[in-house]
């Protein structure tokens, strides 16, 4: 065997043991829906089975701002009647992230270089308050109420404050609220998120 023959398969077999670390860095989760903090002493309960259509399939580039700090991100967003499966990336780069929530249970992926307190359930939360209709989002708040104004903007009430806001494209006439921006600010924790989406459902 030569030198560079030696040296070549070297490479590879340190090329394939650190791919082999880095997978299994990867923490997989799988879990059934559960209740996420949304804002101090108020919850959401995630559904049993997500609640999207085959309209929420869309590729959304988000920008995520927390203090002085942001990072822009990626979402493929995939679903149907009774599953929904999203998968974060850096544009251009790594996935981050991914949640395939089916009725009963959904299972999160979350790569090493995912940023620190990044989760599927929160990300799930964040665009159950933003997509989801508004009676199911009522039903699963535990601690606030949901108040929809007449342009479709939401508001996460407690106590006569507002913890969140939610901007959102109209739906009606047949309007698509997977298309155009929309924006969320919880206030209650310090983070906006900014989303242009694409649908690929007329």
């Amino acid at each position: 065997m030569t030198g560079s023959w030696k040296t070549a398969v070297r490479r590879s077999a340190c090329l394939c043991l650190c791919l082999l670390l880095l997978a299994a860095c990867a923490t997989v989760q799988k879990s059934a829906p559960s209740r996420v903090d949304i804002a101090p002493g108020v919850v959401l309960l995630l559904p049993d089975a997500p609640p999207f259509d085959a309209r929420a399939t869309a590729v959304q580039l988000v920008e995520v701002r927390y203090a002085d700090r942001s990072a822009t991100l990626q979402a493929f967003v995939e679903s149907d009647a009774t599953h929904t499966t999203v998968v974060m990336t850096i544009p251009s780069g790594p996935r981050i992230l991914s949640v395939d929530w089916t009725p009963g249970h959904f299972t999160t992926r979350l790569e090493p270089q995912a940023p620190a307190g990044l989760t599927g359930e929160h990300m799930l939360a964040d665009m159950m308050l933003i997509y989801a209709p508004l009676p199911l989002v009522a039903a699963a708040l535990d601690g606030a109420q949901v108040i929809e104004d007449a342009d479709g903007h939401r508001r996460i009430v407690k106590d006569g404050a507002t913890l969140i806001t939610v901007m959102r494209p109209p739906e009606g006439a047949g309007g698509n609220l997977w298309n155009g921006p929309a924006e969320l600010e919880n206030l209650a924790y310090g983070y906006r998120l900014s989303i242009d989406s694409q649908s690929a459902v007329p």
